[in-house]
């Protein structure tokens, strides 16, 4: 059984979401949070709190947090000027559209396989 695992990784966005480098390159962040702009595998127990505060000396900018713990639970947090929202994730199907449909690989029968 693979090893659970979890990841955090940080975006800082303007306030309609979109990128300016400019703004972004000046912030000096926490040396701590370097695994969490590189996405590796960490923990983070006070993510709340941590940038919520921080947040608050950038009002003009969105701190947004994706996350996903052990490949079970996945979510993303907007931060601003101390404030949250929180989003967890939508598994989203798409409606059934006959003109999708297409042959199928040839099949196996259950009783066919064999155990590995």
């Amino acid at each position: 059984m693979k090893n659970k695992f979890n990841m955090f990784i940080l975006d800082i966005r303007n306030l309609d979401l979109s990128f300016d480098i400019e703004k972004i390159e000046n912030i000096v962040l926490p040396k701590e949070w370097e695994k969490y702009l590189l996405g590796q595998e960490c923990e983070w127990f006070y993510h709340e709190r941590d940038i919520g505060e921080f947040s608050k000396a950038y009002p003009d900018l969105v701190f947004i947090l994706w996350c996903n713990l052990g490949g079970i639970d996945h979510w993303i947090n907007y931060f601003n000027n101390g404030l949250i929202q929180r989003v967890d994730a939508r598994i989203c199907y798409d409606d059934f559209d006959k003109t999708k449909l297409e042959p199928t690989i040839t099949p196996i029968k259950w009783f066919e396989r064999k155990e590995q």
